[in-house]
């Protein structure tokens, strides 16, 4: 216990030097030290939460997908299909795909809204098993080379072209992998005239 408080009042000594201004920056970079195995095991557990499907679990999709072995079933969101709890994560998972575009499509003369809507679930069966689904998420969207684009300005009313971003992914079935389809990669779609 006496080691304690001479650590305690060594440090205390050590600080006297110094302004209260730096003594406060001092004491929060400690805080901030002390707080850190927490803050990344915190970290770790997102991450494996959404962390990207295995590259085995990719491997069999894709194969299966190149090989025309999979029987895609379309799922049907009206009816109610798909329990409300699946519905929602696959939602959710959509709208993280969806944040890539920032990366990709939208560094072009593309520009999205940021609502992101699921439209499309299909079950993907290998020999009767369901091995995952195919999901199909998509955000209006407009076509911005045509058109002078500033901000807080209605882009339909300036001339660009409306349409939709459309991309699509894999998910695993226990919902806590995924993978951009390759085969549908994001895309603009005007809308028809």
């Amino acid at each position: 216990m006496k080691n304690t408080n001479k650590l305690t009042l060594s440090t205390d000594k050590h600080r006297q030097g110094f302004s209260p201004a730096l003594s406060l920056v001092f004491s929060l970079a400690a805080l901030v030290v002390s707080l850190m195995p927490l803050s990344l095991a915190l970290a770790s557990s997102q991450m494996s939460q959404q962390a990207p499907a295995g590259s085995e679990w990719i491997e069999k999709i894709q194969g299966a997908m190149a090989a025309d072995v999979a029987v895609i079933r379309p799922l049907d969101l009206e009816t109610n299909v798909i329990p409300s709890a699946v519905r929602v994560r696959l939602s959710a998972i959509a709208d993280d795909q969806a944040q890539i575009w920032g990366d990709t499509i939208l560094e072009g003369d593309y520009y999205a809204e940021e609502a992101v809507q699921l439209d499309a679930v299909e079950a993907i069966l290998i020999d009767g098993a369901l091995v995952g689904y195919r999901i199909t998420y998509s955000s209006v969207a407009y076509e911005t080379s045509a058109c002078e684009v500033s901000m807080n300005q209605d882009l339909a009313a300036s001339g660009c072209c409306p349409g939709r971003i459309f991309e699509s992914s894999f998910v695993a079935p226990g919902l806590d992998s995924w993978t951009r389809d390759s085969d549908a990669y994001a895309e603009f779609v005007a809308d028809e005239a």
